[in-house]
């Protein structure tokens, strides 16, 4: 079978969960004999980045870029390759930017099943706490194009939460499938037994971002440290916004200046972006996750959290409500709750035996994330429309 991944930003030096993900489907699609590809733009390439390469079975396609403007990246020569390259099957990632709208274009004109993952980018906008002034492009965009990507399109979605957004959209129920991904573990060390320790080690790992709500745990530390003050926490993530407007361009000045009124010092550390061994080595040396988004469909970070035994004091965002049951796993909370993530911070912290029951539950929860599960889900969806 010969798939085309469609996605507008894919660089090996970024480590976001969507390109995290779409390297370990397409790589695991590859090792069961399909023919993938991965058709991206050369927006913003790193130095020595190749405009073409094949790696772990699977081609790589830097497009060249004619403009962009924040998501919108135009590429002339994406349609006719998507035409002509005699796919089986494309599968375009996110909604609303230019590589989705063209993928949809080139299906309806090929016949070529059209699969869209839109990883939190239907109506995850209403839950970033921002001025309804900041959804009008969003809207406009809906408006303006009538939907006309998602109407002959497969939706692929991670949560229940997601599948609820879809069909508020008014994408039929038959054409939303909730498919989880998938997390391939074993490129990833085999988590080592956790030494006691004095539980005070904290880590975060995300986008520098409104929707992260970093302010929140920058708050909610504070008042934990006050307390503590031996706590620390190691915040691993670069200033990528969620929305390109002022308030997110102004938003990593405001998170460094937060941190600096909250008098917080050595005791926060940005470490900026980690990906490989270096992440997993964060993960492994750190006591617990704490992990404050205001929307998440899925939650990467969570689920590597999770496969590294860390407790975690979560919002309920993504698939954190199912790593975290009845207090098994770790503490959920309200978002913007203060005193409430201060006081999981302090309780975590101090009792381990508490630490080491949720380590042991939340790492058996990781088996329904597994790349295995996800790529036979993808698979499975491809054949029957193809068939």
């Amino acid at each position: 079978m010969r798939i085309a991944l469609v996605i507008f930003s894919f660089f090996p030096s970024k480590t976001t969960g969507p390109i995290r993900h779409i390297a370990a489907l397409a790589r695991g699609l590859a090792e069961r004999g399909n023919d993938v590809a991965i058709l991206t733009s050369a927006a913003d390439l790193p130095a020595g980045t190749p405009l073409s390469e094949r790696t772990d079975g699977v081609k790589v396609e830097r497009l060249r870029v004619a403009w962009k403007w924040g998501h919108w990246i135009q590429c002339p020569d994406l349609r006719a390759r998507l035409v002509q390259g005699r796919f089986d099957v494309i599968h375009a990632q996110l909604y609303r930017n230019y590589f989705t709208e063209t993928a949809a274009k080139a299906s309806r004109k090929s016949g070529v099943p059209l699969v869209i993952t839109p990883r939190g980018s239907l109506l995850g906008y209403r839950y970033l706490g921002e001025s309804p002034v900041y959804n009008i492009p969003n809207v406009t965009f809906d408006i303006l194009t009538r939907r006309r990507a998602l109407k002959h399109a497969v939706l692929t979605v991670t949560s229940k939460h997601e599948a609820e957004d879809a069909y508020e959209l008014g994408i039929p129920r038959e054409r939303v499938v909730i498919i989880p991904h998938g997390l391939d573990f074993n490129r990833l060390p085999h988590p080592s037994t956790r030494a006691e320790s004095d539980g005070t080690k904290l880590l975060f790992v995300g986008r520098i971002a409104e929707q992260r709500n970093v302010k929140f745990l920058l708050r909610g530390f504070a008042l934990a440290s006050k307390s503590n003050p031996r706590l620390r926490l190691s915040i691993v993530g670069e200033p990528i916004p969620s929305r390109y407007n002022l308030h997110e361009a102004r938003y990593w000045r405001e998170v460094v200046r937060l941190a600096s009124q909250l008098r917080l010092g050595e005791r926060v550390e940005f470490l900026g972006g980690a990906g490989g061994d270096a992440l997993w080595n964060l993960y492994q040396t750190h006591d617990s996750f704490v992990y404050t988004s205001r929307y998440d469909n899925f939650g990467h970070a969570l689920v590597e959290a999770a496969y590294f035994g860390l407790p975690v004091v979560s919002t309920d965002v993504g698939v954190a409500a199912d790593l975290i049951q009845d207090g098994r796993g770790g503490i959920l909370l309200n978002p913007d709750d203060d005193v409430g993530l201060a006081e999981a911070i302090l309780r975590i912290s101090r009792d381990s035996t508490f630490r080491s029951r949720c380590s042991s539950f939340i790492r058996q929860q990781t088996v329904r994330y597994t790349l295995a599960r996800n790529v036979d889900a993808y698979e499975n969806l491809y054949k029957t429309l193809v068939t």
